[in-house]
């Protein structure tokens, strides 16, 4: 009877002292990061043209390319307030926009590349904006019409590519 008692008190002592070093430790908190629209293009951008110089197929671009293209919307919404003189063309573009990522390579190029379906602009900033735009759907359009050689992977690799240079002046006017 005394080995039953000790045994219990034993096995009370040992569960008291119980394993605490959650409770010594200092408790961490992670603060969630804010990432703007700026950085989500950027980051998208990159992410395309990763799936270009990898050749992931046609299917995974246009998946991709028609998130950058939701992307250049918002920051189009966004930049209409912060830059007024490009109001109206920036409107005009995002209600085109739903259009455009249904159209042909050629019809793209030749009604928004050339502007002719767009009004005129005042600031050079505004043509940079719509050019991060139509790049953009650009590549979703050539994917959507499949990626059968290397001129086609070229041919969105090099419209990325620009849809990134236009959107560096954007960053850089909007710092100016």
């Amino acid at each position: 009877m005394l080995k039953l008692f000790l045994l219990i008190c034993l096995s009370i002592t040992v569960s008291a002292c119980g394993d605490n070093t959650q409770s010594q430790q200092p408790e961490l908190t992670v603060e969630p990061v804010q990432v703007t629209l700026l950085e989500q293009y950027r980051n998208q951008a990159a992410n395309v043209l990763t799936i270009i110089y990898a050749n992931e197929g046609a299917e995974k671009l246009e998946q991709e390319s028609a998130k950058l293209v939701e992307l250049s919307q918002l920051l189009l919404n966004e930049l209409a307030a912060e830059v007024p003189q490009c109001k109206r063309y920036l409107t005009s573009l995002n209600a085109a926009a739903s259009e455009m990522v249904n159209l042909s390579v050629e019809k793209i190029a030749s009604d928004y590349l050339n502007g002719h379906k767009l009004p005129n602009f005042n600031k050079p900033i505004c043509y940079h904006i719509k050019e991060v735009l139509v790049h953009g759907a650009t590549v979703q359009a050539i994917a959507r019409q499949g990626l059968n050689n290397k001129l086609e992977y070229k041919t969105a690799e090099l419209d990325i590519i620009e849809a990134i240079a236009h959107f560096d002046q954007v960053e850089a006017e909007l710092t100016d």
